[in-house]
């Protein structure tokens, strides 16, 4: 008989399970992260495991919503705080170029490169990813209305623009900062009023 866990034991077991993905995704990858390992770190049997995530990839995806969801909210402050009637065409792409190099950079955000991104949406429920893109594509357009644009800009398809800019930067086909940065600057062109 399975064993029954309190509301705290739960939350407990959910927070290591978390912590040791975020661990181990930042060290190993996705691919590398299984869930032997993971109910090892955490000291949980493995069926324990599969009482509170149907896969490694629900969870994995759960940890990158989390870091996900602080790097959106960083951005909307951010934002938030700029003076637009001040700021040039070169200062927009800076602001943004550093928001794509910050999560790059992120350990998390990094376990994302060499087509295992790809391998983790394959292996998502569609639902769950549909609706990811959906949260996206509106988290991306709440952001773009923060900034002063031109009137006949197609917000959907610039944040689509964005979010595809995005996921080509964890690629192997992106090359560097400076290619990076003429792509933000060709998207800013097009949207930022001058």
């Amino acid at each position: 008989m399975p064993k029954v866990y309190s509301q705290s034991e739960k939350d407990d077991i959910k927070g290591r399970l978390k912590e040791a993905t975020r661990q181990s995704l930042s060290m190993n990858g996705i691919k590398k992260t299984t869930v032997d390992s993971l109910v090892k770190e955490v000291n949980i049997p493995k069926g324990t495991f599969y009482l509170f995530y149907k896969s490694k990839e629900i969870l994995v995806f759960e940890v990158l919503l989390e870091f996900h969801e602080i790097f959106e909210k960083d951005m909307k402050i951010a934002l938030s705080q700029l003076d637009f009637q001040h700021m040039d065409v070169h200062q927009l792409t800076d602001f943004i170029l550093d928001f794509f190099l910050k999560a790059k950079d992120n350990p998390l955000f990094q376990a994302l490169t060499s087509g295992e991104l790809e391998l983790l949406t394959m292996k998502l429920p569609p639902d769950i990813v549909n609706e990811h893109f959906q949260h996206d594509q509106q988290m991306l357009e709440q952001i773009l209305m923060y900034i002063p644009h031109q009137e006949d800009i197609d917000i959907k398809a610039l944040s689509g623009a964005f979010r595809d800019l995005f996921m080509f930067m964890f690629s192997d086909c992106c090359q560097d900062e400076q290619s990076l940065k003429m792509l933000i600057q060709g998207l800013v062109l097009q949207f930022l009023k001058q």
